[in-house]
This record gives C-alpha cells, sequence and structure tokens, in this order.
C-alpha cells in the first residue's frame, strides 16, 4: 500500500445533473414521475440526516417520489429479503455482509454502466449520468477543469475494485456494489480525562499506551469502554498493530491468500499479544482496563458509556459522533488518535484502519433499477459528497481531502487528519478465496479470537495463530474447491 496520495481532483458542484430540451427521451425513465423509488437502509452509524436530505433533493429534481425505509436489522435481513424475492426494494444501504454470495446467487443488478460512465437517465428534463464535468471548487483543488470524468476516475483507486467480482470463477467480472463511506477506525479518546492525568497528546507508543492506564486506573478511571457483544470493534486497532508488527506489504499480501503459510505471520502474535496485555490479567484471566461488565454490552452500550465519561478511550469509528449524539452533552471532547506504534514495529510510518463496510447494491429483481443507479449517480455528485461528510463527520471512497470542509467538528476534524496523512489500510480482497470460500483474518474463531483469549485456560496468542495456522492447512484444499 502507497502511502496515500490525494490527488486533488476537481469536482464541479452541478456534476452529473444537466438540464436538457423540452422534448428529452424519457424512456427509461424507470420510477418515473408516478413512480416511487424504494431505498431500505441500515439506520444507524451515519444516521438518517443525509440520506433525507438527499432523497428530498432527488425528489424535487426528478419528480420520483422516493421512500425511505430505515431498519437497524438491514444487514441482517438482507440475505432473507433477497432470497425470498418479494417485495423488494429498489436500492439498499447496508453494512458489510456476505454480499459475494449475493452475486453468486445472481440476487444483485451489476452497475458497470455506473463505475465506466455509460449510464444515462433522463426525467422530467433532467439528465443524470455517471459521466462527471469537472471544475474547481472548494473542497478540489486541481487547477483547469476535466471532463467525462467517471466513477473510477474520482474515487479511491483501492476502492474502486471492491465490488468488482465474477459471478462465477472463469466468468467476466463486473461491479455489483458500491462503498459508500470509508470511515476512520481505531481508538476513541476523551481530551479532558487525558489531559487530567498529564496526557496533553495521545499515546503514541504501546509503552505510553500502558502507561497511560497505569495511571487511569491508580486515579479510579476506566482505561477502555468495549462491548463484548460485538468484539469485531477490537479488530480496528488490532489489525492495525498487526500491520505495524509486520510491515503494510506484509499485511497486504495477506489478504491475496496465496498459500496457507500467510496465517503463520509473527505480527499476527505481536498484535493479538497486544491486546491480551492490555484486557486480560495474566494471573487469573479477569478483564482489566476496562468498565464494569464489557461482556453483556454491545457497542452502543460501549459508546455510550464513553461519551458518558465512564472511560478514557473506546475501539470505534468516526461514525460515533453521530450514533450516540443523543447521548452526548455539550462540551464533551472527544478525538480519535492515530494508533499507538506497537514495540517492534517495522517501519514508523503512520498507518489508518479504514474498510470499505457500508456499501449499495441493487437487486437485480428490483422494479426501478435505473431509478436506482441514478440516484447513486445524483449522490457521487461533488457537492453531495462533501454535504455527506459536513453531516456525518465520515469520509467517502473519493479523491478529495475533507479537512478543508468548513463546520465540521473537532472530533471530524481529529478523524480527517489522519485520513488524510496516514497510510491507509483498506481490508479489500479479490482473492478467489476471499470471494467465493469467505476466507478471512481469523479462521476457526472469527471476532471470537479476542474471547479465547480471556480464559482461566490462559488461551496464549502464541498458541491461537498456531491453531488458526494448522487449521487453515487442514482446510486449505477444501477452500480451493470451493473458490
Amino acid at each position: 500500500m502507497k502511502v496515500k496520495r490525494l490527488l486533488m481532483v476537481a469536482l464541479a458542484a452541478c456534476l452529473g445533473v444537466c438540464t436538457l430540451f423540452a422534448g428529452c427521451d424519457r424512456s427509461n425513465s424507470g420510477a418515473g414521475e408516478n413512480g416511487t423509488l424504494k431505498i431500505t437502509y441500515y439506520k444507524g452509524g451515519t444516521g438518517s440526516e443525509w440520506l433525507e436530505e438527499l432523497a428530498a433533493e432527488f425528489e424535487e429534481a426528478t419528480k420520483i417520489k422516493v421512500e425511505l425505509t430505515a431498519d437497524a436489522k438491514a444487514t441482517e435481513n438482507a440475505k432473507t429479503l433477497l432470497e425470498s424475492n418479494r417485495d423488494l426494494p429498489d436500492l439498499m444501504f447496508i453494512l458489510y455482509t456476505n454480499w459475494h454470495e449475493y452475486v453468486q446467487k445472481g440476487w444483485l443488478a451489476d452497475m458497470d454502466d455506473l463505475f465506466d460512465g455509460t449510464f444515462s437517465y433522463d426525467v422530467n428534463d433532467i439528465r443524470i449520468t455517471s459521466k462527471y464535468d469537472v471544475g474547481n471548487t472548494s473542497v478540489y483543488a486541481e487547477s483547469g477543469a476535466k471532463t467525462g470524468l467517471t466513477l473510477k476516475d474520482i474515487m479511491t483507486s483501492d476502492f474502486v475494485d471492491y465490488g468488482k467480482m465474477a459471478p462465477k470463477r472463469g466468468e467476466d467480472e463486473h461491479y455489483y456494489v458500491m462503498p459508500w463511506t470509508s470511515p476512520c477506525t481505531g481508538i476513541v479518546y476523551n481530551v479532558d480525562i487525558l489531559e487530567s492525568v498529564g496526557y496533553d497528546q495521545p499515546p503514541k507508543t504501546e509503552a505510553q499506551l500502558k502507561d497511560l492506564c497505569q495511571k487511569l486506573v491508580a486515579k479510579g478511571i476506566a482505561p477502555f469502554s468495549w462491548g463484548g457483544q460485538e468484539m469485531g470493534y477490537w479488530s480496528f486497532p488490532v489489525l492495525t498493530w498487526w500491520a505495524q508488527s509486520s510491515g503494510v506489504d506484509t499485511w497486504e499480501n495477506f489478504y491475496q491468500f496465496e498459500s496457507p503459510e500467510v496465517f503463520n505471520d509473527p505480527g499476527r502474535t505481536n498484535a493479538l499479544r497486544l491486546w491480551q496485555d492490555l484486557i486480560v490479567d495474566p494471573d487469573d484471566g479477569s478483564i482489566i482496563n476496562s468498565v464494569d461488565k464489557p461482556m453483556g454490552r454491545d457497542h452502543m452500550s460501549a459508546q455510550t458509556q464513553f461519551v458518558a465519561g465512564k472511560a478514557a478511550m473506546t475501539p470505534t469509528g468516526s461514525w460515533i459522533e453521530t450514533e450516540v449524539g443523543e447521548f452526548t452533552k455539550p462540551g464533551f471532547r472527544m478525538k480519535m488518535m492515530a494508533t499507538p506504534m506497537i514495540e517492534g514495529a517495522k517501519s514508523d510510518e503512520q498507518i489508518l484502519n479504514t474498510s470499505a463496510g457500508d456499501f449499495a447494491c441493487i437487486p437485480k429483481n428490483a422494479k426501478n433499477v435505473d431509478a436506482a443507479k441514478a440516484f447513486l449517480a445524483y449522490m457521487n455528485r461533488p457537492e453531495w459528497v462533501e454535504r455527506f461528510t459536513k453531516i456525518t463527520g465520515v469520509p467517502r471512497a473519493f479523491n478529495y481531502k475533507p479537512s478543508t470542509i468548513e463546520g465540521t467538528s473537532e472530533f471530524a476534524q481529529s478523524c480527517f487528519e489522519l485520513f488524510e496523512n496516514s497510510t491507509l489500510m483498506y481490508r479489500v480482497s479479490n482473492s478467489p478465496l476471499y470471494v467465493y470460500a469467505n476466507v478471512s483474518e481469523w479462521p476457526k474463531y472469527g471476532d471470537n479470537v479476542f474471547g479465547n483469549l480471556m480464559t482461566e485456560t490462559k488461551v496464549t496468542p502464541e498458541w491461537i495463530v498456531n491453531d488458526m495456522y494448522e487449521y487453515a492447512k487442514k482446510q486449505w484444499s477444501t477452500w480451493e474447491k470451493l473458490s
């Protein structure tokens, strides 16, 4: 992975939408004036405000009625909904799930025309296209205008092919999902609490992080708030520690899954060792440096405790500000820190773990496929890339500079600083084993790898990494057949 190069591509505010003469062709208008574009979305994380504003603007411009359905379980319900093929929405905004399976089963429409710029949709004297006219704006700073850029041109290069795969090996690849966020993840901290124990700046190293925890405990303050029901949140700093320990190139090569040997990486052991040092008492396996009874909590409860001042830090992402905004008292100050450097790191480069965990997809049998694509093209205009970030505090997977957006919070600015000045880690893989066999970072255990390190039997990081390695070797031929 190369250090992120901010391309400063200039995108004009009116991109993709231009008024035509009264006699324009509306033969592919899909939903049309009297139709309804049905959108289901996960309510959480980035909230509803951005989508409600976007839908209202799109509806006014096109006269296509937009029906929004918020569903806290939209991700969990996606497979059942698609499999039933009944009452399908036209567009789905959901969190990460095994969308590769949905493609293999033929449930999703391809988005090739959106990505390559051939999509065009005429409705009510408005043409919405996936070709973008580009000029200077407040965010995109390249001098001189370019025209005819496509979605592939304006998206972050590492994310462009995230949603691309072949339904079956040997077939042509197509785009099936569109990432719509690129959140910053790691450790968020309470500014005032850290200052109260002498940390005017967040810890930069493993040693400083452990020292901070000691100082907090001595003062009767829980270092971390986290939820045992969703321990995958700990993957945000742990995967970064792994990349620090092994090097970003080694970490990236892991996701190629070329052999079971990729699971036999000491960096994985080092990362889990640091996590265990922070959270597990070596004498009896009890939980340390944490709020009371974390195993019974979900991420929302953990984040709520954090903003209530019950802990100094929490593993989370840039969505936290929107997600728990209603529980946050005025004057509360939080920032995201660069994940402290693990002892023995391969380099001193600052690494930020980001992802394409949120994505949009269109059911293949939806009634208004073209109208759904028009909505996505509309939301990808630079003005809406900027407005999304301003409303949510979360970057999108586009070549722009979020820190220049006015009116964002201190917390959001701390995320943007990391986003723009770090080597970005993208958990993206086009390996057949990942795509077709669903092989992931912690085989056999999944996110419960952390739970297994909190036992009275004192399971060690060395043991559990070796167990995953041996499991991978046994499963490799099966995975290859599945892929």
